[in-house]
């Protein structure tokens, strides 16, 4: 599938897939960073709960 796209945005934008691999790379990093954001926030809320019942 991502290779598929790549191929059609290339074709589009008249560019190599070698220039268009940061989406792909900054597509990974934004999912890697919400991954974390959301563990954090999992991590805060089991924090203030257990803090509250103390």
């Amino acid at each position: 599938m991502q290779t598929v796209n790549m191929e059609e945005l290339s074709d589009i934008q008249r560019r190599p897939e070698s220039q268009l691999k940061f989406i792909t790379d900054a597509w990974q990093q934004e999912s890697a960073e919400m991954d974390l954001c959301l563990w954090v926030l999992y991590y805060y809320h089991q924090y203030s709960c257990r803090h509250v019942e103390s």
